[in-house]
């Protein structure tokens, strides 16, 4: 299977969207069909304008989230006429932040599968449709319904809008709140929420993933994948694969006191098993994660850009990001599909599947 950067794929799915919306215009009636996949479904309660040069509306600010909850959607029971705000919140412990109010508590065990993959079972990867029909249910998430992603931790966010993105919602229903349960507290004081009334649980739906438009697998890179489309595409310059452990895991600067490689990578299964050795993918690049944040919220377009460009990146240059469980790089995914609009894949495998498949360290 190519990847969207194959002519072959990309007029499969350009065909496929042609067929969907033909079906939607030509069969919904009077049931309010003919949106397309990309268009907002949602009342015009729930509208934010993109950030400063960012190229969607994705990112948004506390700020933004205080103003629908002040609108009355947040939870709303009404999301088929008007639309409803739904915030996940994804791995957070509440130890340090607390929740937003009316948030839902999303743990990393439901949002993360152990999947028989090449050879051999890889954890942590994507959830199945089951899983994902699990969460948005009990999250009241429906067709119109937008969801704010946020978190204790910043990349799981960023994970958590990989996953829906890979499972078929559009962009225009996702958001992700720049600082996340930090910025709340440090942005929103309690004060501002006197008299705002958010209903402290969401209505279960009936929803399914299976009714989205389609799977978005393109966005996702197999080991398979990466051995057979990526590493090609690296040796002859059609495309940029980026390590978000940055240079550190594989630059032997992390070592053990015998000064021999330190082993940090997991099976992903098995905490106790590891991987033959540390590194990275040849011809892949290092680029941090955690540089693109300044106290936990993203940085100017203008510095994430520069980051990228001194990696070797290029505007619509498609780049594949990993790291050591296929869940921090998505800071990566995020800043690269929502705020560049620059073609990106993650391989979710990343370093706990690749690093068990040689016993060469050089």
């Amino acid at each position: 299977m190519k990847r969207i950067f194959s002519e072959m794929k990309s007029l499969r799915y350009a065909l496929l969207a042609f067929v969907a919306t033909a079906l939607l215009l030509g069969g919904c009636g009077g049931g309010g069909g003919g949106s397309s996949y990309d268009e907002p479904k949602v009342g015009v309660a729930v509208t934010n304008a993109p950030l400063d040069g960012h190229a969607t509306n994705v990112v948004i600010k506390p700020a933004t989230l205080l103003d629908w909850m002040e609108a009355g959607v947040v939870n709303s029971t009404d999301s088929f006429k008007t639309g409803n705000v739904v915030i996940l919140d994804y791995a957070s412990g509440y130890g340090t932040y607390p929740a937003i109010p009316g948030a839902v508590k999303v743990t990393t065990a439901e949002l993360a599968a152990t999947r028989l993959e090449g050879i051999a079972e890889t954890g942590t990867l994507v959830p199945t449709g089951e899983m994902m029909d699990a969460v948005i249910q009990r999250a009241g998430i429906t067709s119109n319904t937008t969801i704010v992603f946020t978190s204790d931790t910043m990349f799981y966010a960023a994970r958590a809008y990989f996953i829906f993105r890979y499972w078929g919602f559009p962009q225009s229903q996702l958001k992700f709140l720049d600082g996340g349960n930090k910025a709340w507290k440090e942005e929103i004081p309690s004060a501002d929420l006197a008299g705002v009334n958010i209903n402290a649980a969401p209505q279960a739906s009936t929803y399914s993933v299976k009714y989205n438009a389609r799977l978005r697998d393109d966005l996702r890179m197999s080991i398979g994948e990466m051995i057979s489309e990526v590493v090609p595409a690296l040796a002859d310059g059609r495309m940029l694969h980026l390590d978000a452990l940055g240079p550190d895991h594989a630059d032997g600067t992390t070592v053990n006191a015998d000064g021999t490689a330190k082993s940090l990578t997991t099976d992903l299964i098995d905490g106790t098993k590891y991987v033959v050795f540390e590194g990275r993918i040849n011809g892949s690049k290092p680029l941090a994660q955690g540089t693109l944040y300044t106290n936990d919220r993203l940085k100017p377009v203008v510095d994430i850009r520069n980051l990228f460009l001194d990696t070797g990146w290029t505007d619509g240059l498609p780049t594949s990001v990993a790291c050591r469980a296929g869940v921090s790089c998505n800071t990566l995914f995020l800043a690269l599909d929502a705020v560049l609009g620059s073609p990106v894949y993650t391989y979710d495998g990343s370093w706990g599947q690749w690093g068990l498949y040689s016993n060469d360290a050089t």
